[in-house]
């Protein structure tokens, strides 16, 4: 007889109310041998809930009314094998599983998706053994199990994210540190990425490639910016984009794929990710990974419009807020780097102001010149990239585990060279605020060098890296892009300016503003024709015309940044911008 089938009988015989009144001890010796197939129980101490039995056939329920046969439910064998904590939303949840084709199967999922009839049944498609014919008895079942096992089945704390808790750092479905913390997800789907997040091979052959790639900055700087991810939320940091742009097939996605081996299995069937995905499924791999860095390949395959809504809520480091039935829902956030890799600049999807700050761009070949050279030492990588991955980020999180005392120093560092860094980018607004993320950086490559033991050091290369990043300014200085925008747009439309006498060739209506002799012929546009132009050019009006105000660039009176100028003789609200900076642009 099988461990827990024995247990179900042994308990009854100690507190015969575990089985239903027309069980006859003589047929135990029958059922005894039949008993024998049957494999133990992953869990010990069990007992069949009252009102229940298992057989031979499956599990039955058992009226009291001798004259009602017993309910057949399924054919295999159902336990609740664990009870967890989620300590991401304080919510409750079971592991159940089932005997099927000579093998246990397990679901871990929250409660309400075994407790609550709608949602049970769509366990169905995993294999669970439950119908739209059975699934009230099957609720009922398992609600009695769990009453009479409470004190037997084991509980533990589970988090819907990667990355640090309490007492370690959750990767993929590895915990690190001390006490155990698993992951549980909402879907298959995201059990199968988080699965990726796991380690093959040595760490020797891995550290070699990196040695071999040392002399090419922008593949490097990925790598630092890999190891930085999980440094963010230690050091109240912020999440931003680090991305490779070019020309396509030059070495973007092989850079990325360096990156990724850090922590997991680096293709696209491991933890990189297509841009092809819609909003709300990226928005949910960020939140999985959380702390940890998510790779996203390939703007090209995806909808620009999908790319540019992304783009905002990524930098940002937290999901759209959406309702539910009875209010909002639990608002998705994460703390990490995400990597991307475009033919174009993602910068260019989305042109609002603040996800600029948060994107981290290296444009042109990874590689330096596509050769004979470069190609043969790609191809090497590729190699060493299938068989060693996802050791060296266990190791660096052990590593920042062990020397929690030099937390304070590193997080000192980190200030200190964010500081640098701004005051090289002096000037240089939207850099300045690029230079905390250099700073985690810098940091976080530093760190590497003494967990591995590495003896170059990556100053020059983190300082020429940052001299490269200043240059591109032009192009991550969104409100001075927007205002010559704004000027190119006056000036093919100037015609429908008034003129200097007051006059236009237009209907008023269709006028876009003046311009204004009595201050120097400064620019005065209407609102209404301003805001929209930049919203037709993908601008957030009020975060460009912010930036304009504090840069003193616009007209701005008693704080507001609109200003009362005469119009045929008609004081009329308008954004007024300084002729200086016009001519200075």
């Amino acid at each position: 007889m099988s461990e827990w089938i024995a247990a179900f009988k042994k308990k009854a015989h100690e507190a015969p109310y575990l089985l239903p009144k027309n069980y006859f001890p003589q047929q135990e010796e029958q059922q005894q041998q039949e008993d024998k197939q049957f494999l133990p129980s992953p869990i010990k101490d069990i007992v069949i809930p009252k009102g229940f039995e298992a057989r031979k056939e499956g599990l039955y329920f058992v009226a009291y009314n001798e004259e009602k046969p017993p309910a057949f439910i399924c054919s295999e064998y159902v336990l609740i094998t664990g009870r967890y904590e989620n300590i991401t939303d304080g919510t409750e949840g079971l592991i159940v599983s089932w005997f099927h084709n000579n093998k246990w199967k397990r679901l871990k999922r929250s409660r309400d998706n075994f407790m609550v009839l709608s949602k049970l049944v769509e366990l169905s498609a995993l294999g669970f053994p439950v119908s739209s014919l059975n699934q009230r008895l099957m609720v009922q079942y398992l609600t009695a199990f769990e009453r009479a096992n409470l004190e037997n089945i084991p509980v533990e704390k589970a988090s819907e994210q990667m990355g640090w808790s309490e007492h370690g750092f959750l990767l993929g479905n590895e915990f690190i540190g001390s006490g155990s913390l698993s992951l549980v997800s909402s879907d298959k789907g995201e059990e199968q990425f988080a699965k990726h997040y796991t380690s093959k091979g040595y760490i020797h052959p891995w550290l070699n490639m990196i040695e071999a790639i040392k002399s090419y900055p922008k593949v490097i700087a990925g790598v630092y910016a890999s190891f930085a991810s999980p440094l963010i939320e230690l050091f109240d940091s912020k999440p931003f984009i680090f991305e490779w742009s070019g020309e396509t097939s030059k070495g973007k996605t092989t850079a990325q794929k360096i990156a990724a081996s850090v922590w997991g299995k680096p293709n696209e069937h491991g933890i990189l990710k297509r841009w092809n995905s819609t909003p709300v499924a990226i928005e949910r791999a960020a939140s999985l990974t959380n702390h940890v860095p998510l790779f996203l390949d390939d703007t090209k395959q995806a909808n620009p419009k999908y790319i540019a809504s992304s783009v905002y809520h990524l930098a940002g480091g937290q999901g759209k807020n959406r309702g539910s039935i009875n209010g909002m829902q639990t608002t998705k956030t994460w703390s990490n780097v995400i990597f991307s890799t475009g033919e174009q600049k993602i910068t260019s999807f989305s042109r609002d102001g603040g996800s600029t700050a948060r994107v981290f761009s290296l444009d042109g070949l990874p590689f330096g010149t596509a050769n004979d050279e470069t190609y043969n030492l790609v191809r090497k990588i590729e190699r060493v990239l299938k068989k060693h991955y996802g050791l060296a980020g266990k190791m660096f999180i052990q590593y920042i585990l062990d020397n929690r005392e030099k937390w304070l120093g590193w997080e000192n560092y980190f200030y200190q060279q964010t500081d640098f860094y701004a005051e090289i980018a002096k000037g240089n607004t939207v850099s300045q605020r690029l230079a905390e993320h250099m700073g985690i950086i810098d940091l976080a490559s530093i760190l590497f060098h003494k967990c591995f033991n590495q003896q170059y050091k990556a100053e020059k290369e983190m300082i020429k890296l940052w001299e490269g990043i200043i240059s591109d300014n032009q192009e991550t200085d969104r409100p001075k892009q927007a205002l010559e925008d704004v000027i190119s747009w006056v000036s093919s439309e100037e015609n429908r300016l008034y003129t200097r006498d007051g006059e236009t060739i237009f209907k008023p209506s269709d006028c876009i503003g003046k311009w204004n002799e009595a201050k120097s012929e400064d620019l005065c546009l209407y609102p209404v024709k301003l805001e929209n132009f930049l919203k037709t050019q993908g601008y957030e009006p009020s975060a460009i015309l912010k930036s304009w105000a504090e840069r003193n660039w616009i007209v701005t009176a008693s704080g507001r940044m609109k200003k009362k100028v005469s119009v045929k003789n008609v004081k009329e609200w308008m954004y007024v911008l300084k002729i200086d900076i016009i001519n200075s642009l």
